[in-house]
């Protein structure tokens, strides 16, 4: 057993540092997964990370198998006997799988999802599926039909989202890492909001099959974990070429992460233009102290300009919602009328259709299908696609001058409970202040399917801040090289 941590204390560890020592006997994959079902039994009541939980005997049975293959095994390379949870919009066979929405809450999965197949066969123990957003329409993971789920730091706020159940689930200590999917900033944000690592990867890096549709050209799968070499470890297991999915056409068939620091020089770009408007006090405190320990590591930091919000906020908005509202209406075979000259009201309208879904998507649904209709697709949704490829080739001329991008990853500590209320999100001054820099850091990465990761840089309030790091697609590994040198020399 480890000299480091009593038995039940076993859920701490790093995913790194488990797979060191499930390797030389010093635990077993029935001991860490028996930590972590025991934290679950602990915390699970105060955070409600999981939507649904694996039979905890089922999961030790998978670990006793998993300790026979370790048994005369010098190096694990791949994820056997480690506990981890996955969010439920990923497809699991006979698991639940619901997407946090009435409409889906007694349906069972009938096939895996590229991303837990590929786990599975790497032999991690799956723990359970993790709460988010309603169909991962949100960001304070407050929209799901189970109920809000709280950030590990403070009962009283949220934990981001719409991935809030898996970054909150890691933070807690109730798995070894989590997967999270991405739209908008879904991996990145709640993982900075709960102190922990989140990696998207490059848009079509990772399959997005056996996910449940929301935003399709936006979706990307990857991990939410404790360190950055652990965030390594696992996309290294769910990267790769997918036949069920044509966006992985471009991807190499499986390649390898090592979290490593380098001593090349990079230049890291920044753009000052939102900084001292839209970003609290006490986040941009901690970000510049970030900032100063990241110069000291043969970084060279250059202002940059970015593409006006106004526009990129407009294109996003577009495509994003035009996504949803085309994805989710499969459910009940809902087609809209072209007018709604026949209803007396937009109420009548919103009332009468008849599926089980939240407010806040009843509204998305019957609003922004109008720029998917016969008259008006041409004029806003094919110009939407124009204008992102205009923010592409923006992209690769900032990217021949810098190697990557850096930001806080949030502009303001996570919010207090209660901010989603009536189907809507509160409107208030301080957030609207907040908005273009959230645009910012989130939408422009995702719109240009580039990857990025979060890295906890520091604590205000007693509250995680996140240090926001993206680059050009596929330049994963330049990333996580950036994020772990940053990171073991920040401690």
């Amino acid at each position: 057993m480890s000299n480091e941590l009593p038995n039940k204390h076993l859920y701490k560890l790093s995913l790194a540092k488990a797979q060191e020592l499930l390797v030389q006997r010093q635990i077993s994959s029935y001991e860490l997964t028996h930590s972590v079902f025991n934290r679950i039994e602990e915390v699970e009541a105060k955070i409600n990370a999981y939507t649904t939980l694996i039979n905890k005997s089922v999961a030790l049975k998978q670990t006793k198998l998993a300790d026979k293959k370790l048994k005369n095994k010098s190096r694990n390379t791949n994820l056997t006997g480690i506990p981890y949870a996955i969010k439920d919009s990923f497809v699991t066979k006979g698991v639940p799988s619901t997407a946090a929405s009435n409409v889906l809450k007694s349906y069972v999965g009938q096939y895996d999802s590229t991303v837990s197949a590929k786990l599975n066969a790497a032999g991690a123990i799956l723990v359970g599926k993790t709460n988010l957003d309603e169909f991962c329409m949100g960001f304070t993971t407050e929209t799901s039909c189970f109920g809000p789920t709280s950030n590990p730091w403070d009962t009283t706020r949220v934990p981001g989202g719409s991935s809030g159940g898996s970054a909150a689930a890691v933070a807690a200590g109730m798995c070894m890492f989590a997967i999270g999917s991405e739209h908008y900033d879904s991996i990145r944000q709640p993982a900075a909001w709960c102190g922990v690592v989140g990696l998207k990867p490059t848009y079509g890096a990772v399959s997005r099959y056996g996910i449940i549709a929301m935003a399709s050209s936006l979706e990307c799968p990857g991990p939410i974990s404790k360190t950055v070499e652990d965030a390594a470890l696992v996309l290294s297991v769910i990267y790769g070429r997918d036949l069920h999915d044509a966006n992985t056409y471009s991807t190499e068939e499986k390649k390898t992460f090592i979290a490593r620091d380098t001593k090349n020089k990079i230049k890291i770009g920044i753009s000052l233009e939102y900084l001292e408007d839209f970003v609290d006090e006490d986040v941009l405190s901690i970000f510049k102290k970030a900032l100063k320990a990241i110069a000291k590591l043969n970084v060279e930091v250059t202002e940059i300009k970015l593409p006006p919000i106004k526009h990129t906020t407009s294109i996003f908005e577009v495509l994003y919602r035009s996504e949803v509202a085309s994805n989710l209406a499969r459910y009940d075979g809902i087609r809209y009328p072209k007018s709604t000259k026949k209803f007396e009201t937009l109420d009548n309208l919103y009332n009468s259709t008849r599926v089980k879904f939240g407010p806040m998507l009843k509204y998305l649904m019957i609003t922004e299908l109008r720029s998917l209709s016969g008259g008006e697709f041409d004029c806003i949704y094919k110009d939407a696609l124009k204008m992102r490829t205009l923010i592409d080739d923006y992209f690769s001329n900032v990217f021949k001058k810098v190697d990557f991008i850096i930001s806080p990853m949030s502009p303001c500590l996570a919010f207090k409970k209660g901010f989603y209320q009536g189907g809507r999100y509160k409107s208030t001054p301080k957030t609207n202040k907040y908005r273009p820099f959230i645009d910012m850091v989130a939408q422009l990465p995702s719109l240009s399917g580039f990857p990025g990761i979060s890295v906890p840089c520091g604590f205000a309030k007693g509250l995680p801040v996140g240090l926001n790091i993206y680059g050009p697609r596929y330049s994963e590994q330049g990333l996580i090289n950036l994020a772990y040198k940053y990171q073991q020399n920040s401690k």
